[in-house]
C-alpha cells in the first residue's frame, strides 16, 4: 500500500525524515543542509587513529561537547607535548572502529578531518583561488557531519591585517562562531590569550585542559609503544626499566618547551633507531640506562664523550700557557656536565675572576671548544650593556600588556628554545646593575628564565653559565636572599663560587707574554707556505719593548702577526 503526503511526497518518508530529525535532537548531531556538488577538499588531512592512554576524561569531555546541539566547538588547551593532537587521534580511531557509543552520539556518518591552515596558503598566488577554496570547505563542513581539527588554532586570531592568513581568518570566523560547526581547536596556554580577543568564539568553544602526563603515566605510554610499535625489538628487555631509564634520560635532555609524554617518545624513537643501527655492526648491544644516556647526548649536538673532550682540552690548553693553572678546574667541571652521575636541576657555573687581559675571554672559549668543538653553541652577553635596571626588559622582553610584547624581537637568550646545551657567557657580570645580577642569580638557582614574551619558560639545566668578573670590583654582597651577607667575588655570592668552579686568574707577567708571543709567532709560520727567518730570543725581546701593565694577549697576537707580515 502506498500513501501520499499532501506535499505529494511518499507519506513514509516523510516519516522517516520526521524520526531522523527525532533521533537527531536526541543525540545533538547537527541538522544537515542541502549543498549539492560540493566535492570533498583536497586540503582535508585525515587524521591518523591511534590510541591515547590516560586521557579518558579529556575524550569523554570532547565527546560530549561535539555532541551538543549548539556550541559544539571544543579548544584544546596544553602546552606542546602533552598530547593535544592524540586526542584527536584517539577520537579517529573511535570512529574508525565504529563505536557504538561514539556513532550513536555524532552520527553513523561522521567525519574527522585536519584542516592544516599552512597548505591553505599554497593557492594563495592565484587571485581568488584561497576565497574559493575555503568557501568549499566551509560548504562542505555544512553539508555533511564533518568534525573539523585546527592545530595552533589561535593563528586566525593573531594574523595582521592584508596577510593571507588574516584572509583566511575572515572567512573561518563565521563559520566557526555559527550555531551549527563543530571544529577542535588546539593551542597553547599562551596563545590562548589571544583568542580570547575574540569573544563571539570564546562563547561558542569549551575550553578542554590538557595537562602533562606524569613520570608513572609516562612510563606506561613508553611500555605501550615498545609492545606495540617495537615489540620486534625489545625481546630479553626488561619494558619496566627501560621505560624508568627512557622517562628519566628524557626528563634530564628535554629542551625549553618539551614536555611528557612527547619528549619521552622521542628519545625512545631515536633511542630505538640507534640500537637497531649499532647492532648491524655489534649484536651485543644492549638498551642499558648508560647505552640511552650516550645516544641522548650524541642526539642533542653530537655532545663527546668525557675522554673526547678532556683530549680537546688538553691540547687547546697546551698552546696556551697563561691558562695552564686552569686545567684542572675545566677538566672537573667538564667531568661534570658531561656525566650522567652529576645532572641536577640547576646550570654548571664558571666562574672567571680577574683584572682585564688576565684571560678570561681565553678561559671561556677553551671551555666552549672542548665541550662543543668550537664557539657556536656560545651566547654571550656584555653584562656592562646592562647597567641600568628597567634593561632587563631587553633580556626577558617587554612585560604583557605594553607595547612590543607581541613583537618577534630577537632576545639573547633566544637560542635555548631550540637548543638548551650551550654556554652561556655573561661577560664582565661585576659591571651589571644589581638587580639585572640578582636576576641572574635567582635563574641559576631555579634553573630556568621566564620570557615576558609569550610567557615562555627557558630550561637552564642543560646549560653552562660562565660569569667572568674583575678582582677588586666587588660591591655590596648579593645573594638568593635578602638577609645573606656571604663574601662576594665582584657580587658573586660565596655558597655559589663553593658549590660550582671558580678560577682566579692572576694578571700576566712580560715573561709570560714573551713565552706566548713564541707560540704566536710558531703558529703562524707554520701554517705558511713559505719559508721565513726564525726569530730569536733578541727578537722576541725587541718586539716586547712597548710591553704595558695594559698590554692584553691580543695585543700581543697583533704584534705577532705584524712580525709574520714584516718578513713576507
Amino acid at each position: 500500500m502506498h500513501y501520499e503526503s499532501t506535499q505529494g511526497a511518499p507519506l513514509y518518508m516523510t516519516t522517516i525524515a520526521s524520526l531522523n530529525q527525532q533521533r537527531m535532537a536526541s543525540y545533538g548531531s547537527k541538522p544537515q543542509t542541502s549543498h549539492p556538488n560540493v566535492e570533498k577538499p583536497e586540503e582535508f588531512k585525515t587524521i591518523e587513529p591511534y590510541k591515547a592512554l590516560f586521557r579518558e576524561f579529556e575524550l569523554e569531555t570532547l565527546i560530549k561537547t561535539l555532541n551538543r546541539r549548539k556550541k559544539a566547538n571544543a579548544t584544546l588547551v596544553g602546552e606542546a607535548g602533552v598530547g593535544k593532537t592524540t586526542i584527536v587521534n584517539h577520537l579517529a580511531l573511535l570512529i574508525d572502529q565504529k563505536d557504538p557509543k561514539v556513532l550513536a552520539l555524532l552520527g553513523d556518518d561522521v567525519e574527522i578531518y585536519e584542516l592544516p591552515l599552512q597548505d591553505l596558503m599554497s593557492s594563495k598566488g592565484v587571485p581568488g583561488m584561497l576565497e574559493k577554496t575555503l568557501s568549499n570547505i566551509v560548504a562542505y563542513a555544512e553539508a555533511n557531519n564533518v568534525i573539523l581539527f585546527i592545530d595552533e588554532i589561535h593563528q586566525l586570531f593573531t594574523a595582521p591585517n592584508g596577510s593571507e592568513t588574516a584572509k583566511v581568518s575572515q572567512i573561518l570566523k563565521p563559520f566557526l562562531a555559527g550555531e551549527h560547526s563543530r571544529v577542535i581547536g588546539a593551542t597553547t596556554t599562551t596563545e590562548y590569550n589571544h583568542i580570547l580577543s575574540d569573544p563571539a568564539f570564546v562563547r561558542r568553544s569549551t575550553v578542554i585542559p590538557i595537562g602533562e602526563l606524569t613520570s608513572a603515566q609516562t612510563q606506561a605510554v613508553i611500555i605501550d609503544m615498545c609492545q606495540t610499535v617495537y615489540r620486534d625489538d625489545i625481546k630479553g628487555v626488561n619494558l619496566e626499566q627501560l621505560s624508568k631509564d627512557i622517562v628519566s634520560v628524557s626528563e634530564r635532555n628535554k629542551r625549553s618547551g618539551d614536555h611528557q609524554p612527547d619528549a619521552a617518545l622521542t628519545l625512545l624513537d631515536t633511542v630505538m633507531s640507534a640500537h637497531a643501527y649499532d647492532r648491524l655492526s655489534n649484536d651485543s648491544v644492549t638498551l642499558s640506562k648508560d647505552y640511552i644516556e650516550r645516544t641522548a647526548q650524541k642526539s642533542n649536538n653530537n655532545l663527546p664523550d668525557i675522554s673526547t673532550a678532556l683530549k680537546r682540552l688538553k691540547k687547546l690548553v697546551s698552546k696556551r700557557p697563561a691558562i695552564d693553572n686552569t686545567a684542572e678546574t675545566l677538566e672537573r667541571l667538564i667531568r661534570n656536565y658531561l656525566s650522567p652521575l652529576f645532572r641536577k636541576k640547576q646550570p654548571n657555573v664558571l666562574i672567571v675572576s680577574g683584572t682585564p687581559g688576565s684571560g678570561a675571554t681565553t678561559v671561556v672559549s677553551t671551555l666552549a671548544k672542548a665541550i662543543f668543538g668550537d664557539d657556536k653553541q656560545t651566547i654571550t652577553l656584555d653584562m656592562a650593556d646592562y647597567g641600568m635596571g628597567e634593561s632587563i626588559t631587553n633580556i626577558i622582553g617587554v612585560p604583557a600588556g605594553y607595547k612590543g610584547n607581541d613583537e618577534a624581537t630577537e632576545l639573547p637568550l633566544d637560542g635555548l628554545q631550540t637548543n638548551t646545551r650551550r654556554l652561556v657567557v655573561l661577560d664582565h657580570f661585576d659591571k651589571a646593575h644589581p638587580d639585572i645580577q640578582r636576576f641572574f642569580l635567582n635563574a641559576i638557582q631555579k634553573g630556568s628564565i621566564r620570557l615576558n614574551r609569550k610567557g615562555l619558560l627557558l630550561d637552564l639545566s642543560n646549560a653552562i653559565f660562565a660569569l667572568t668578573t674583575s678582582e677588586g670590583l666587588s660591591g655590596a654582597s648579593i645573594g638568593f636572599t635578602k638577609t645573606e651577607s656571604a663574601k662576594t667575588i665582584s657580587g658573586i655570592p660565596e655558597r655559589l663560587q663553593k658549590s660550582n668552579h671558580v678560577i682566579h686568574l692572576q694578571k700576566p707577567t712580560k715573561e709570560m707574554f714573551e713565552e706566548a708571543l713564541r707560540g704566536y709567532l710558531t703558529k703562524l709560520t707554520t701554517n705558511l707556505d713559505m719559508t721565513i727567518k726564525p726569530f730569536t730570543d733578541d727578537d722576541i725581546h725587541q718586539l716586547m719593548t712597548d710591553y704595558t701593565e695594559d698590554t692584553t694577549f691580543s695585543d700581543i697576537k697583533r704584534v705577532a702577526e705584524q712580525a709574520i707580515l714584516e718578513r713576507l
